[in-house]
């Protein structure tokens, strides 16, 4: 059942829970900045993790990354929603953060 949900960022988002809390907080790809800076985002191209200089710490969903140099996905639509999870949930342990998303 889908309803209306708030992100971070001030988007608002018809969605079911399940779908909100992964499209929101869990990441959809990965920046490799021109500096070296890598930064997760999400489905909406926010960012909600950053890495620089052996430092993670959360992102700022409404900064505009600069200088990007390489993007990669870590799931397509193709994908199933199962599958989606999964493989966000594995772009997230390959960072060492935990894999649970706020309800």
């Amino acid at each position: 059942m889908s309803r209306l949900f708030t992100s971070p960022s001030g988007r608002v988002i018809s969605a079911s829970q399940a779908e909100f809390q992964r499209n929101v907080f869990m990441p959809y790809g990965e920046w490799t900045c021109s500096s070296g800076r890598l930064v997760l985002f999400n489905r909406f191209y926010e960012p909600i993790w950053s890495r620089w200089n052996g430092l993670t710490t959360p992102a700022d969903p409404r900064e505009w990354v600069k200088g990007l140099a390489v993007q990669r996905w870590f799931y397509s639509e193709q994908d199933s929603e199962r599958q989606k999870t999964e493989k966000a949930k594995a772009a997230l342990q390959a960072w060492g953060l935990p894999t649970d998303i706020p309800v």
